[in-house]
This record gives C-alpha cells, sequence and structure tokens, in this order.
C-alpha cells in the first residue's frame, strides 16, 4: 500500500518537474518507503516479542498457581489422613489397656481398629505418594458414600455418633463428594481430640442446589474445643469448602462445623 501510493504520487509530480528533479524526488520517495516500511517492521517485530513475553510470563504464572493449588491440596490430604488415623489410634491405644482388664473382648476390637486404622492410612498415603510420583492413580478419593466408613471407625474408638440424613440425594460433583468427606473426617476427629464429650452428630442435608454437611456434639465440650479453631485442621475444612465454592462456619464452643456446597 505505501509502495501503490508512492507511484501515484509520482505521477501528478513527473507532469511538472524536470527529469533530473523526478529522479531525485523517486529516489528520496523510495528511500523514505524503505525506512517507513523497515520502521513498520520492526515495530511489529517488537509487539510480536511482547505479546510472546507477555504470554510466557501468564503460562509461567499459571503453572505456579497450578503447582501451588497442587501442593496445597496435598498438604490438606497428608493432614487429613495422618491426623485422623493417629488420632483414631492414640485415643484406642490408651484406652486399651484400660479395656484389656475389665472387657478383653472389647479390647480384642480396639486393637483390632487400630490396626485398621494404621492400613487405612497407609493405604491412602501411597495413593498420594504415587501422585506426588507423577504415576497414574487408579483408586478413587473416598467421597460422601465412603461417609458410613469415617463415621464406623470414629464409632470404634468410643464416640458414639449419630448420623442423620435429609432430602434426596443424588450425584454430586467430585471435588464436592471429597471435601464432604474429609470435613466430616477431621471434625469427628477433632471432637474425639478436643472435645470432653463422646457423643456427635453428622448431619447431611440436601437442596437441588446445595448440600449442607453439620457434625456437631452435644455441647459438653465447652471451652475445651476453642483452642483448635484457627489450628490446621479448620484451616484445612475451610479451605477445601471455598475451593468448591462454598462455605464453613465454626461454632469452637458447642463445637459446631458447618458446610454449605455448592452443587447445582
Amino acid at each position: 500500500m505505501v509502495g501503490l501510493a508512492g507511484l501515484l504520487a509520482g505521477v501528478p509530480v513527473s507532469l511538472v518537474l524536470p527529469h533530473e528533479n523526478l529522479e531525485t524526488f523517486r529516489y528520496v520517495t523510495m528511500a523514505f518507503i524503505a525506512a517507513y516500511a523497515l520502521g513498520a517492521s520492526a515495530r511489529a517485530r517488537r509487539e510480536q516479542r511482547a505479546a510472546e513475553d507477555e504470554r510466557t510470563l501468564r503460562l509461567a504464572e499459571e503453572r505456579t498457581a497450578a503447582i501451588t493449588r497442587e501442593r496445597t491440596r496435598i498438604a490438606r490430604d497428608m493432614h487429613d489422613i495422618v491426623t485422623h488415623s493417629v488420632g483414631l489410634m492414640i485415643v484406642q491405644a490408651e484406652a486399651g489397656p484400660l479395656v484389656l482388664r475389665s472387657d478383653p473382648a472389647r479390647a480384642e476390637a480396639i486393637f483390632d481398629a487400630i490396626g485398621e486404622a494404621g492400613r487405612d492410612a497407609i493405604t491412602q498415603l501411597r495413593v498420594i505418594l504415587r501422585a506426588l510420583r507423577g504415576q497414574t492413580v487408579r483408586e478413587a478419593q473416598p467421597g460422601i458414600e465412603s461417609l458410613p466408613d469415617v463415621i464406623a471407625r470414629a464409632q470404634q474408638a468410643g464416640l458414639d455418633v449419630t448420623f442423620e440424613e435429609r432430602g434426596s440425594p443424588h450425584e454430586l460433583p467430585v471435588e464436592v463428594g471429597i471435601a464432604t468427606y474429609r470435613i466430616v473426617q477431621e471434625a469427628l476427629t477433632n471432637v474425639l481430640r478436643h472435645a470432653a464429650t463422646d457423643i456427635a452428630w453428622v448431619r447431611v442435608s440436601w437442596t437441588p442446589t446445595t448440600l449442607t454437611v453439620e457434625v456437631t456434639d452435644d455441647g459438653k465440650g465447652g471451652e475445651r474445643v476453642c483452642g483448635f479453631q484457627e489450628g490446621h485442621g479448620i484451616v484445612g475444612m475451610r479451605e477445601r469448602a471455598e475451593s468448591c465454592g462454598g462455605t464453613l462456619s465454626v461454632d469452637p464452643t458447642v463445637f459446631t462445623v458447618t458446610a454449605s456446597l455448592p452443587i447445582g
């Protein structure tokens, strides 16, 4: 287009200028056109490099964010698995010698539960380690369908847990199912370890758009449960709820954990 403009501009000029001046004009015009083209090309290359640099930076930031999210997820899983399983094992191991003298049959069940908790922890940790090594992980993480298992383990540890469900269950997003399981797991572990009570409820309420999960004790824990309000367990539960677009609240005096998770 620039060359065509220069050519057209030379047509009327050639009618009024002598031949020598016309040649000079043509050279000047062509030099101008060449300089303009070089400048435009350089500017285009600079803009292209700037766009490529911006794209590279954006990809690097996205990779860093993805790595951070994955590390946070793994840290939450490690915390939940270790604290839950080890917490159950400690509670039962401390009760074992006392029960052994008064009720040998129950003591045997307690020691069986300790072994089961340890084996379950090893199985779940192996899944995480394979993921860290970049290996294919075929085992699905436990979801809401595994709530009876985590409740049963808490009951084996001496916690009287009542499960209540309201509404019509339906299919959940995978991440919501995992979050539900881990929140209940961590909340029951906190009741076992911190609350001065052996009674708890797990309530699950379904609506077409929201799943509400509540774990509460009988209110006898009082101030004893306040110490872990801002600990890793509460932080991890809140992060799990927020990662699904939900919310989590804690009443530390009665110890009630309530998670509201969108499913619609």
